[in-house]
C-alpha cells in the first residue's frame, strides 16, 4: 500500500504511540510506502529519502502502486516561499510549508481534491547558489 500526505505536515514519530518523540515530518504532497499497520498506527517508509516511522491512520490518504509510481516519476515541484496555500473547488485554504511537494496537483488522477496552486514554486534541484536566498525567506 501507499500513501501521500494531505496535511501540511505529519508528525513522523520513533514508535507507534503519541507519546514518542518525533523523529522527522511528512510536508505536504509527500510520498511514502505503506510496511505495517497496526491499529492508530501505520509505519511508513518515505519515498525520497528512505526514512521509516510510525504516522496516525487517520493523517494521509492511500493512493494506488500506480499513482505512486506516477507522482515519483514526474518532475519535482516544491513550494517556495515559507507559507503557501493550496486552495480547494470550494475555497478551503490549506497552508503548507516551505518544500511542500506539488507534483501530484499536476495530475488530474492524483489529484482528486482538486487542490490549486498558484503561489512562488521550484522546479527540479536548484543550483546550490540557491540556498543563501531560500535560507532567508
Amino acid at each position: 500500500m501507499f500513501g501521500i500526505c494531505e496535511l501540511a505536515n505529519i508528525p513522523l514519530r520513533f514508535e507507534p504511540n503519541d507519546r514518542s518523540e518525533i523523529v522527522s515530518q511528512v510536508l505536504f504532497g509527500e510520498c511514502f510506502e505503506t510496511i505495517e499497520n497496526g491499529k492508530n498506527w501505520v509505519k511508513i517508509k518515505l519515498h525520497d529519502d528512505q526514512y521509516e516511522g510510525w504516522i496516525d491512520s487517520k493523517q494521509f490518504r492511500s493512493i494506488s502502486q500506480e499513482h505512486f509510481i506516477k507522482i515519483t516519476q514526474s518532475p519535482l515541484v516544491l513550494s517556495n516561499d515559507l507559507i503557501e496555500y493550496v486552495s480547494t473547488k470550494e475555497n478551503w485554504l490549506i497552508p503548507i510549508p516551505l518544500g511542500s511537494s506539488l507534483s501530484f496537483i499536476n495530475i488530474p488522477e492524483t489529484n482528486p481534491a482538486n487542490y490549486i496552486f498558484e503561489g512562488l514554486q521550484a522546479q527540479g534541484i536548484q543550483p546550490k547558489s540557491n540556498l543563501i536566498n531560500t535560507a532567508f525567506l
